[in-house]
């Protein structure tokens, strides 16, 4: 993974976490996985510009979850068009009365400021993982036998669904 991709968190904010320090490389591999996973960036806030086709609907859902201003809005189809004119339903869901234009280029100021808390376990979880191959699931000591657990802790997947866009879009 590109180093410029995880603009989410450093090694060093993972200090605190069980298996640090992390190699940053191992860090950025685990922000990757869970963007990929969401299917969003998450943090940090960042504008972006999308266009769209909306079928005249009342409502646009966004490739986002937290939309913190909308910035700009275009069609070729309407000049009057304005920010104001949108209302935030939350979770990436806008709202024009009087229904969407057919096409809509739309820019928003979207994202978490930082990465939420409740994330930074799991990124170390993931950051651990990658690095030592997975979770010990039994061990013996007598004969000296470990069984690692493969994949993610099924028990992450409360915190991170409700990060997850979920194909909705």
């Amino acid at each position: 993974m590109n180093r410029a991709s995880n603009d989410m968190i450093e090694a060093s904010d993972l200090l605190g976490f069980a298996g640090a320090p992390y190699q940053q490389k191992a860090v950025d591999a685990a922000v990757g996985s869970i963007r990929a996973e969401c299917e969003w960036h998450i943090a940090p806030q960042r504008e972006d510009t999308w266009t769209l086709r909306t079928g005249g609907s009342d409502t646009l859902v966004l490739r986002t979850l937290r939309v913190v201003q909308v910035k700009a809005i275009a069609s070729p189809h309407r000049q009057d068009l304005t920010p104001a004119d949108v209302y935030d339903l939350g979770d990436g869901v806008l709202l024009m009365p009087g229904g969407w234009p057919d096409v809509v280029t739309i820019t928003v100021q979207h994202g978490f400021d930082e990465c939420p808390d409740e994330l930074l376990a799991l990124i170390a979880d993931r950051a651990r993982a990658t690095v030592g191959g997975g979770r010990v699931k039994s061990e013996s000591i007598g004969g000296r036998s470990v069984t690692l657990e493969g994949g993610i802790d099924p028990a992450t997947d409360t915190v991170l669904s409700r990060y997850m866009l979920g194909g909705r879009v």
